[in-house]
């Protein structure tokens, strides 16, 4: 059966082309001809010629194909020998050439897609062959009416078949189809149904055919059932209505039908479907509708909802109440919405509702101001959610409306009552800032400027440890605040604030909390005193406290003590601590001028010089001369080239970096020196420390003194008694200064205390043994431990297992180095941390170490950095996550440093250019595109690095430069900007757009075309119809005449759009001249005028110019055309009643002309677009006011051929104003 389903066009004419061709040559008898044409006894004939296809010399043939030189010139039949037979000649002797049938005809190949048309074809012509050929005028074959008899016959009886086949399908189809199925007569009765009908109703098939269909119809729908099958008797082609069928169960069913009748047959053919479900689900939205209106009834607020199909809006009541309206005031449209929201608002609240359209916001919510009735302004809170269809498209929003101008008024005096207490605060003395609950600054004083160099414009809304807090404080300040809005206000704290200008200033602080209603801690108010300048005067203090204290303590030995020798000793030993230094030794003076040590402190692992007798030059000569006199000795680089070669090789052998000598006098005699070394650098010098050197040194020479006293004591003692007393109170003024200093110290170090245990980093002190002397709150609150758990035993608790070896031995090492301490900055890389619950963590820790009257202690500073770690992992995973998405992309992604070097390149770039990204990056632009290439993009690339955003189009680039493509770029740099508002680099996207340029030429190439084709024909029909209409070929009915007038009219559009597409293909083409001359811009407005007057008064607009004289060198009549398009222009779209304003002004080099008017307005997003080809705000605007589409596409052209620029600015609702410059004629 499948053969049944094919027609006499799909039949393939191969299968009916005879190819076993008799081919010869003209100049075969007539006799050779009829032998070869019936079949042979014997192989004697071989004049035949073979064909293309191969010739069966057994076969009979009703034909013979005439060729010479390889073309078909003629063709022998059976039905052309009959010919020749009745003849009576003697045509045995004739050639073929001289009787065959000419001219031949011939079939195409693509002339037998339809073999019943060639069946027609040859009996209306009496052939009874045609010979084939295909494209190259080959022959194919031979088609005859007996083959092509042959093929319809039997194609005939496959398309009985077919409708056969066709008729049991039907069948099939009515009974197993899932719809309901039946046929009925006029006469009321079924006359036939399907299983499905008799399923869904319930009753059998000879209960449903015995009595009239109508009776199954619910009482309530006959009726209207009764009136539709009256409409299908009259002749109603097809009929879709709805009613309701009895079933078995008692029930009804909702049915809805499709029907149409024949009328000859008497029938009616009927479809079915069951709505039921449909129906009630109705019902249920009807009453969900019903409750819905009840509830805006009992609501207070007003309810707006809007159709975004047909701009179709119900305003409930109380929305129009609340406006001061009576329900029948306001049409349901969405203008009586948008021409109430106060001008300065309705931009930024149309603004809302497309991001919630977009799906940017999860719904609609707006504050802005509503004009009432009696002319003042309500402050309104929107809030709307949208319904999109399946494509994504909103349908429909349904926005609640309240009054919130109440709140809005208790905010302007909340706000006046702020800038009061803000003019308040900036006029105390200390630093006053308020921060949120983020820890966000929302208020900032003066004195926080003046102190931070800071505005409080560029920290408003930032968080103070992003900026003001030094690194190493930002953690215990996170705590602090932490504890501040748990409601743990800690009366007093102190931390660093780092300035703009990057020094740092000590603020001790004080916090008030605001709460809210909950009782929630909602501001802090924090208060502060810079005691950068106090503290720094406490540290020198402290300073000279120990200077007093040491030189207190030496002088109370040499009182107490007569032993020369520990006197000595004690004095370099205290000395060495106190200054940090290296060595320290006080050397006598030997009678052939050496120096020779006798008391030494000094640091392993540098050499000791106790013992030795130098020869050192800065010991003699003037030098000498000037420690006589009590000079001082100063050298801070003993490493220094100016120093001779042998001294420093003297230094080199004690490792002398740095030297200070202080001559020892008594009785301006000169007794020794007192040495100090530092060894391990070089040193300056305080001048602290040489006038504490000196003072030791005059207690040194006094110590000297009492050892000669000892050889004549009872000479001197009276002498020296008084000099005792003297010294004595000196000692005892210097005493009472030192307690003073002591108290503060001790003040201090309370203080220290107080910081120590509120610190968010551990602060761990242990031994030399390892264990714990001081655990503090920070590390209580990391390890898990009381201090009370941990103290006296060994550090190994706080540590996992496989580390503790290591840590001894790194605290062992750190022990015999000469380093003393390592700042914050110095840490070692990561180690672990072991809490009480047996948890391990990562942390950073410093340490360092102090040699106390116990003994050495170290200190440790460790810091929890799990959550740091565990962001830095985020982190990672999302740089990687971003370059697969740019990797992916098909445009070219890169970022470019300001040197417009390559930082990075997404896969894409590494594709076009056939480098890998670590051959791309830190090669600058000009390496990777040429210089031929950089030049054209240079100036863009300078744009974006000073801070513009730029997106510009360009060709040809040749990538790589060297290459034959030529391809068009869209490429858009985006600056990229720091804090500071300096420009780092710019990010790259690029798009080739070159498949997009062809298909714009191919359009404009078509469009040009296409308008030069037409514009003929259409100029001569604008000319008849423009003759018919001023009568002059005869008068019309007026149906006739109107008719006539709107083909002149739109003749006039076609021509002025066909006039405006060759104009701009023409400016496009670079083909347009601008041919310029001087004229004067009152000129160029007057003649604009009077060109759109006429225009101006059938629209009722009036024109009002200032027509400035600026002189211009121009193409007055393309100036003259972009000017009354855009007069044109501002009159089709202004209201009647209304003005338009045409205005020229000079402004700096370039004359600017203006055309305003008081139009509807034109959205912002369509500024740009209006001024491509066929681009209007509305579509509908075309067949409103006429137009092209061009008109502003044109005058783009015109004024940037003249060197100038054009644009648009709008008020939806109140008019839009277009611009364009001219250059001004100079001289």
């Amino acid at each position: 059966m499948e053969q049944a389903k094919k027609s006499i066009q799909t039949i393939g004419w191969e299968k009916i082309l005879a190819r076993n061709l008799l081919i010869v040559a003209p100049e075969i008898s007539v006799r050779k001809a009829i032998a070869l044409m019936s079949p042979p006894k014997n192989k004697e004939h071989g004049i035949a010629q073979k064909s293309n296809q191969g010739f069966d010399a057994t076969k009979e043939h009703s034909c013979i194909l005439i060729v010479e030189n390889k073309k078909l010139v003629g063709i022998f039949t059976k039905s052309d020998l009959l010919r020749l037979v009745t003849s009576q000649g003697d045509f045995l002797t004739l050639t073929l050439g001289e009787v065959m049938s000419r001219p031949v005809i011939t079939l195409q190949e693509s002339q037998l897609d339809n073999l019943a048309r060639v069946l027609s074809y040859m009996q209306q012509h009496s052939w009874s062959h045609l010979p084939v050929l295909d494209q190259q005028q080959q022959i194919r074959g031979i088609i005859t009416q007996e083959s092509l008899y042959r093929v319809l016959v039997k194609q005939k009886a496959l398309e009985i078949a077919n409708q056969q086949q066709k008729q049991e399908e039907l069948e099939s189809f009515f009974e197993i189809t899932p719809s309901m199925l039946c046929v009925a007569g006029f006469d009321g009765y079924f006359k036939r149904l399907n299983n499905n009908f008799q399923q869904v109703l319930g009753f059998t098939k000879d209960e449903l055919l015995a009595q009239p269909f109508i009776n199954f119809v619910h009482p309530d729908d006959r009726a209207a059932t009764l009136a539709e099958l009256d409409n299908i008797e009259k002749g109603k082609i097809t009929v879709s209505f709805e009613n309701r069928y009895l079933t078995n169960h008692g029930s009804y069913r909702w049915f809805l039908w499709s029907a149409t009748a024949h009328r000859q047959e008497q029938k009616i053919y009927a479809a079915a479907r069951d709505i039921t479900k449909r129906k009630h689900i109705e019902l249920e939205l009807q009453e969900s509708q019903e409750r819905w209106q009840l509830a805006l009834q009992g609501s207070n607020d007003g309810i707006w909802d809007w159709n975004v199909v047909n701009n179709e809006v119900f305003f409930s009541k109380r929305w129009k109440e609340m406006l001061g309206y009576q329900e029948d005031e306001i049409q349901n449209h969405l203008e009586e919405w948008s021409k109430r929201v106060h001008p300065d608002d309705i931009d930024w609240v149309n603004e809302q509702i497309q991001n919630h359209f977009a799906k940017k916001t999860p719904s609609y919510i707006s504050e802005h101001r509503v004009l009432c009735k009696d002319g003042s302004y309500k402050w309104i809170l929107d809030r709307g959610q949208a319904l999109w269809d399946k494509a994504g498209n909103p349908i429909r929003m349904t926005v609640s409306y309240a009054d919130i101008t109440d709140r809005k008024q208790a905010e302007l005096e909340l706000k006046q009552e702020r800038d009061f207490t803000k003019a308040i605060l900036d006029t105390v003395g200390a630093l006053v800032t308020v921060l949120n609950r983020e820890g966000q600054i929302v208020s900032f004083n003066n004195t926080c400027e003046e102190v931070t160099g800071y505005d409080f414009s560029e920290v408003q809304g930032k968080k103070i440890w992003d900026f003001l807090i030094i690194a190493q404080e930002k953690k215990s300040i996170r705590a602090v605040f932490a504890q501040l809005f748990a409601g743990q206000l800690p009366n007093q704290y102190e931390n660093y604030w780092l300035a703009k200008d990057g020094s740092r200033h000590l603020i001790s602080w004080s916090n008030t909390a605001l709460f809210d209603d909950q009782g929630k801690v909602e501001f802090v108010i924090a208060t502060g005193i810079d005691v950068t300048q106090q503290r720094q005067v406490q540290t020198q203090l402290e300073h000279q406290y120990r200077q007093t204290q040491l030189l207190a303590e030496v002088t109370r030995k040499i009182r107490v003590s007569i032993k020369l020798d520990t006197i000595l000793q004690n004095t370099v030993t205290e000395i060495q601590n106190l200054l940090v230094c290296d060595r320290a030794m006080v050397a006598e003076l030997t009678d052939d001028k050496l120096v020779k040590p006798v008391s030494e402190a000094v640091l392993e692992p540098f050499p000791a010089m106790l013992g030795y007798e130098l020869a050192e030059p800065f010991l003699m000569n003037q030098y000498l001369a000037g420690y006589h006199q009590g000079k001082t000795l100063v050298i801070p680089d003993a490493t220094s080239s100016a120093i001779p070669y042998d001294v420093r090789e003297l230094f080199q052998q004690f490792s002398i970096k740095a030297i200070l000598v202080v001559p020892i006098l008594t009785k301006e005699q000169l007794k020794g020196l007192l040495i100090v070394h530092q060894c391990n650098n070089t040193r300056y010098w305080k001048k602290s420390e040489i006038k504490l050197l000196q003072q030791l040194a005059d207690q040194i020479g006094v110590a000297l003194s009492q050892a000669e006293l000892l050889n004549n004591l009872e000479e001197s003692v009276k002498k020296r008694t008084l000099e005792l007393t003297l010294t004595n109170q000196r000692l005892q003024a210097e005493i009472e200064e030192r307690e003073l200093t002591e108290i503060s110290l001790r003040e201090n170090q309370e203080r220290l205390a107080g910081i120590l245990d509120n610190a968010d980093e551990a602060i761990i002190a242990i031994d030399e043994r390892q264990q714990i002397q001081l655990f503090n709150k920070g590390a209580e609150r990391i390890f898990g431990y009381r201090a009370s758990e941990v103290m006296g035993e060994e550090l190994d608790i706080l540590l996992p297992e496989i580390f503790r070896e290591i840590h001894r031995q790194h605290v062992e090492e750190f022990h015999k180095s000469p380093q003393r301490s390592r700042t914050m900055s110095n840490r070692s890389s990561h180690v672990y941390g072991r809490r009480k619950h047996g948890e391990e963590f990562p942390a950073e820790a410093s340490i360092s170490k102090l040699q106390t009257q116990d003994g050495l202690i170290f200190t440790v500073m460790l810091q929890d950095i799990t959550e740091r770690q565990q962001a830095a992992a985020k982190l990672q995973r999302s740089e990687n996550q971003l370059k697969l998405i740019t990797d992916s992309l098909p445009i070219l992604i890169a970022y470019v440093d300001h040197q417009q070097r390559y930082r990075y390149i997404n896969q894409t770039y590494q594709t076009w250019f056939r480098k890998s990204r670590q051959e791309f990056l830190g090669l600058r632009i000009e390496k990777i595109v040429g210089k031929i290439n950089y030049r054209k993009i240079l100036p863009y690339i300078e744009r974006a690095l000073s801070g513009e955003e730029v997106t510009f189009e360009i060709e040809p680039l040749y990538v790589p430069e060297n290459s034959q493509n030529s391809r068009w770029m869209n490429a858009t740099y985006i600056p990229d900007i720091n804090a500071e508002g300096k420009v780092k680099g710019f990010f790259a996207m690029i798009e080739d757009i070159t498949e997009r340029k062809a298909i714009e030429q191919m359009k404009s190439e078509f469009v040009s075309v296409a308008s030069h084709e037409m514009r003929t024909p259409l100029t001569s029909i604008h000319g008849v119809l423009k003759l018919m209409a001023t009568g002059h070929l005869g008068k019309f009915s007026d149906r006739g005449q109107e008719m006539i007038q709107i083909a002149v009219r739109n003749t006039d559009r076609l021509v002025r759009l066909i006039n405006d597409v060759l104009d701009i293909e023409r400016m496009e083409s670079g083909k347009e001249i601008i041919e310029t001359a001087k004229i004067t811009s009152a000129e160029l407005i007057s003649q604009a005028v009077d060109t759109a007057q006429e225009m101006a008064q059938q629209h009722q607009i009036t024109i009002e110019t200032k027509p400035n004289s600026i002189d211009l060198l121009v193409d007055s009549d393309r100036i003259l055309q972009t000017l009354t398009n855009l007069l044109s222009n501002a009159i089709k779209f202004s209201p009647p009643g209304s003005k338009v304003w045409l205005t020229a002004k000079k402004q700096g080099n370039e004359v600017i002309f203006a055309v305003k008017d008081q139009g509807r307005g034109i959205p912002q997003d369509k500024l740009e677009n209006i001024f491509e080809r066929f681009q209007q705000v509305d579509a509908s605007d075309s067949r409103k006011k006429g137009g092209t589409g061009l008109g502003l596409a044109i005058c783009r052209h015109i004024v940037e051929q003249h060197g100038g620029r054009i644009w648009a600015t709008s008020t939806l609702g109140k008019g839009s104003s277009f611009f364009f410059t001219l250059p001004q004629v100079k001289g």
